[in-house]
């Protein structure tokens, strides 16, 4: 029992209704079936590529300038521009750049004309520009239909894609839809900047004049004033110049004093001597003096010296100082002259110095001051303005959307896909080949075998 069990077991794979000998009987009898059946389907996919309308796609690429804040998964700037583009806007611009209206002749179907038609009759249509209507959205819609625009990834390309029957079309189409788009997105964006260079200009001229005219007020405040300071910054460096006289005036002042009362009105020699040290001149007469007064001392101490020559002596001493009185009050008289020219200058100073400082607490100087604030500030926005103005005169040449690449001629279909069509028809076949193989078999093992005869000649032989 367990040798026939095994028996049975190691041939089971073989003989049973699922083993491989059991499978190559099965393939080897429906041998046809498998091979014609994905022929067959394959065949039929040929005829269907043969007959079938084939479609091409053509793709023009555009490019959008944009922030890297703003390039997200979610949602970007470039969603906007794809809609735009595919807007009823831009297609009735194709259609008429094109003259697709000529050439698609759009016409409703069989049951909507029906429809229109009785509610004609009916008169329950009152709108008698309807029917140039239709036909407009009809057009709108065949190209809408073939049209496709989308984001290439998550870069700054926008691809427009355009499905059509012809060739020619689907490139002119995608062409003319990158174009358009293109051209009005730069006008647009060319009446924004006219618009605003407009506006500024309006605005220059206008900060012009006002800063013309508190740069005028401000003259006249000046010529009324004799030109007494200029600005601000003028109001206090005179205010320091002045200080700076008033000090070198003081010091010289000051000086001169000290070298008056150094000089004394009296004869005796040591007023003398501070005397003689004012000058050079002073200074030789007073050494000459004091040579010639010793030299007097020393004659009357020697004998036998005659008093004739000591009366000459004295003559000359007493003529040398009589010099030098003469020389001190000429320095005396110089420096009381210097004295006086110095206390009317600093009277001048100081007199000058008010002036200017009363000028700065004035209501004059105050109106002078913010004319000349106001004609700065509308100087400087004056100044920005000509920088705006600039700047959109160098931005009318740029725009955020540029053609980057024209579409081409399609070579191939973009439907049907030949390879495509022909593998998946080839592998439906084989599975309806299986199939067919697959009932026929199990139909031919659901049928009940005929009963087994024997010959009682071989039962009685057995």
């Amino acid at each position: 029992m367990k040798d026939a069990g095994r028996d049975l077991l190691d041939t089971g794979w073989q003989e049973g209704p699922t083993g491989l000998a059991y499978i190559f009987r099965a393939i080897g009898r429906n041998f046809f079936t498998l091979l014609l059946t994905p022929l067959l389907f394959i065949a039929g996919g040929l005829a269907y590529l043969v007959t079938v309308q084939h479609l091409y796609t053509a793709t023009a690429y555009l490019r959008v300038q944009l922030d890297d804040t703003v390039l997200t998964d979610n949602y970007s700037p470039l969603e906007t521009h794809a809609q735009l583009i595919q807007s009823n806007r831009i297609i009735s611009m194709v259609i008429e750049d094109l003259g697709l209206a000529e050439t698609l002749k759009p016409t409703p179907g069989r049951l909507r004309q029906f429809i229109s038609a009785a509610r004609t009759r009916l008169e329950l249509d009152s709108d008698t520009a309807a029917e140039g209507t239709d036909n407009e959205s009809l057009l709108i819609g065949i190209v809408q239909a073939g049209l496709n625009v989308e984001r290439v990834g998550r870069t700054e390309m926008i691809a427009v894609n355009y499905t059509s029957a012809r060739r020619s079309q689907a490139m002119q189409v995608a062409n003319a839809f990158a174009t358009l788009y293109t051209e009005d997105v730069s006008g647009a964006s060319d009446r924004v900047n006219q618009r605003r260079k407009d506006a500024l200009e309006g605005r220059v001229e206008a900060i012009r004049d006002l800063a013309w005219l508190e740069r005028d007020t401000a003259r006249k405040l000046m010529f009324r004033n004799n030109y007494i300071v200029t600005s601000a910054n003028d109001l206090e460096d005179r205010i320091a110049e002045f200080h700076q006289q008033l000090s070198t005036v003081s010091a010289n002042e000051a000086e001169i004093r000290a070298r008056l009362a150094m000089i004394s009105q009296g004869d005796d020699m040591e007023a003398l001597q501070a005397s003689a040290l004012q000058t050079d001149a002073t200074l030789e007469i007073y050494s000459d003096l004091i040579s010639a007064s010793r030299k007097l001392e020393q004659l009357k101490n020697q004998p036998g010296v005659s008093q004739d020559t000591l009366d000459r002596l004295e003559e000359s001493i007493l003529g040398m100082r009589a010099s030098l009185e003469r020389a001190v009050r000429r320095i005396r008289d110089d420096l009381d002259l210097q004295l006086a020219v110095l206390t009317a200058r600093k009277a001048t100073v100081l007199e000058e110095l008010g002036r200017i400082q009363d000028y700065g607490r004035s209501a004059e100087w105050a109106q002078l001051r913010e004319a000349q604030r106001k004609a700065e500030i509308y100087e400087r926005i004056h100044q920005q303005h000509l920088n705006d103005l600039e700047e959109l005169n160098r931005s009318d040449a740029s725009s955020d959307v540029k053609l980057i690449s024209l579409a081409r001629l399609p070579a191939t279909p973009s439907y049907p896909k030949y390879k495509v069509l022909l593998v998946l028809t080839g592998i439906f076949g084989l599975l309806v080949g299986v199939a067919i193989a697959m009932s026929r078999e199990w139909s031919a093992r659901s049928q009940p075998k005929p009963a087994l005869i024997v010959d009682p000649q071989l039962r009685r032989h057995s």
